[in-house]
């Protein structure tokens, strides 16, 4: 059977929604309960492609991985395993099983992990600061890495604030020796909601984001205990831009405080199209603009708190309703580009300009949409072409949404309860 189809045929998105929980929070949580013999439970986990595939993972390891409704119990009382299989190697977040499995096996063998096609995602930052904490490496096509005389504590610069890098070890270093200090490290919502489940586990944690740093003092006895994943603020964000190209208006609801606080910078950018925003203690309500400005100079992705480059393809897509010309430039990761082919497809008019690091787009506008048939090039490029489906006029084919699931849960449910019209899913 051929891959399914998303058939979308416009829409005008407006009602109340409560959103999802976070993916990029979700899997490395995960990944830190492996650390405990004890029951962690973990509540408000999403049912998105990696998620399962992460408990498979899990699972095949000997570790304990068990879900029902949205919460589930994790340990690794029993992992015997050191391999992450070959078949896991698009699943990008496997290398967040590594810390338990150096921690409690001493080793861990992996392949090379993708995920999604936006340009080179190597691990030789995770590498570098694994070998720093007394971690020998042998690498070629497959990875193994051995623990010969235990973990120590580090001082570690990263070169790049990798979110992936600083997630796997501050996890390592909860098992090692004395002191590390993560020098440079991510310090986006996902990281720092992490490092808050370690310590209600009982690691010795301490961060100051306006210095970029992750203090970790070990080793500690990880214990089991309570923790909820927190609302996905990419998905906030996608549903305000959804509400915004359709010049409707929704009521996300709900939210917690820190959900509104991490949703701040996308709710900066689209002030200045014209979107308008009324916040409340758990809600925020989202107008879209009758007339969409173009954004005022030139949107650069950047880590937290900058623009996020998860919503770079997204803000592509909603820019080409607006009244002039914007320009985004894409920092983050080299070759993050492929959506704009799909949206020049409908009709968009967008010229990609290769940068030193990196790839600018001007988007010339406004352009109206046409429906046409496209290939989700990867999970936000795909949700970039739902959202523009919902302003073409005529119907949009999407091939390949299944990325969009490995990050969404439902969005196509989501949109169509919304209003979105002739939500279709079709095997072809």
């Amino acid at each position: 059977m051929a891959e399914p189809e998303i058939h979308i045929e416009g829409g005008r998105i407006k009602g109340k929604v409560t959103p999802h929980a976070s993916k990029n929070t979700a899997l490395p949580e995960l990944g830190a309960a492996l650390l405990s013999n004890e029951n962690v439970h973990i509540s408000h986990i999403p049912d998105i492609t990696d998620v399962n595939n992460l408990m498979q993972l899990i699972t095949r390891l000997g570790g304990y991985a068990v879900r029902e409704n949205g919460d589930g119990d994790f340990n690794g009382s029993g992992i015997e395993k050191t391999d992450i299989p070959e078949e896991f190697t698009k699943l990008r977040a496997s290398y967040y099983v590594v810390p338990a499995l150096l921690a409690k096996q001493g080793e861990a063998g992996l392949y090379l992990p993708v995920g999604c096609e936006i340009g080179k995602r190597p691990i030789d930052f995770h590498i570098k600061g694994w070998k720093q904490m007394g971690v020998e490496v042998e690498e070629n096509d497959h990875i193994q890495l051995y623990v010969p005389n235990g973990l120590h504590g580090a001082d570690i610069n990263l070169e790049k604030s990798s979110v992936g890098a600083t997630l796997t070890l501050m996890m390592t270093a909860t098992q090692s020796d004395d002191e590390t200090i993560i020098r440079n490290a991510a310090i986006e919502p996902e990281v720092i909601d992490t490092a808050d489940l370690l310590i209600k586990m009982g690691a010795d944690i301490t961060y100051d984001p306006n210095k970029r740093e992750i203090t970790i003092n070990g080793p500690t006895k990880l214990e089991g205990c309570k923790h909820r994943v927190p609302y996905d603020r990419i998905e906030i964000w996608t549903l305000m831009v959804a509400a915004a190209i359709t010049h409707g208006r929704i009521t996300i609801e709900n939210l917690f405080e820190q959900d509104i606080k991490d949703v701040q910078n996308i709710m900066d950018v689209l002030e200045q199209t014209g979107v308008t925003f009324e916040v409340g203690k758990d809600y925020i309500k989202v107008t879209g603009a009758d007339n969409i400005r173009p954004y005022k100079g030139t949107l650069v992705t950047a880590p937290h708190p900058g623009f996020p480059t998860d919503m770079q393809a997204i803000l592509c897509a909603y820019l080409t309703q607006a009244n002039g010309t914007s320009y985004i430039e894409e920092k983050v990761f080299e070759d993050r580009t492929a959506h704009a082919d799909g949206l020049n497809n409908m009709r968009a008019d967008i010229t990609v300009s290769k940068l030193d690091f990196g790839h600018s787009f001007e988007i010339k506008c406004p352009t109206k949409l046409h429906g046409a048939k496209v290939t989700a090039p990867d999970l936000r490029g795909g949700a970039a072409y739902y959202l523009a489906a919902l302003c073409a006029e005529g119907e949009t084919i999407i091939m390949g949404h299944n990325l969009v699931k490995r990050g969404y849960e439902n969005l196509e449910k989501t949109l169509f309860n919304l209003g979105a019209r002739k939500m279709n899913e079709w095997n072809v």
